[in-house]
């Protein structure tokens, strides 16, 4: 929203010839409504700003709808994107999430955590299938593997809420 504010100068004579003259002002403002814009955040620009803070990670990979091991984005109740950061400590070199760092960004936040409690839940009641921390910003979720070590999670960690909105 911009306002525009002309200022206009007016000389109002006065009664008397010995009395000074008086400036008045009088202003118009102008609304003029513009559409909010919104922000959009994608998990490959967020991945790509980890990747700048930690050297660990030897690359990002998009997630499409031909290559995401969870078959989740752009589907109903999934992410709108998400991207994985290969971490050069991690034992796996697939898609998943044992490969390092994945991010995904969800419509809502309210989605982002339901996706990680959603997944706490199960590796808590099934610890065979190993774990990893979750960090929700938003409605963004960034995972990282519990088959990197906790100063690794450390790092990512900090770099993820080094400037986050």
């Amino acid at each position: 929203m911009f306002a525009l504010v002309i200022p206009i100068a007016l000389l109002v004579p006065s009664c008397s010839a010995n009395e000074p003259a008086v400036a008045a002002i009088s202003t118009t403002t102008t609304v003029v409504n513009e559409p909010a814009q919104t922000v959009t955040v994608n998990a490959t620009d967020l991945a790509n700003a980890i990747k700048a803070k930690v050297p660990e990670v030897v690359s990002v990979i998009t997630y499409t709808e031909s290559n995401d091991p969870n078959n989740l984005i752009g589907r109903p109740n999934g992410y709108t994107s998400a991207a994985l950061l290969q971490d050069s400590r991690a034992q796996s070199t697939d898609l998943s999430n044992d490969s390092g760092v994945v991010i995904e960004v969800f419509a809502t936040p309210e989605a982002a955590q339901k996706r990680s409690d959603y997944i706490q839940a199960i590796l808590t009641a099934s610890p065979i299938l190993g774990s990893e921390w979750n960090h929700v910003s938003g409605a963004s979720l960034m995972r990282v593997s519990g088959k990197l070590p906790p100063s690794a999670n450390d790092e990512y960690t900090a770099a993820w809420n080094n400037g986050r909105p």
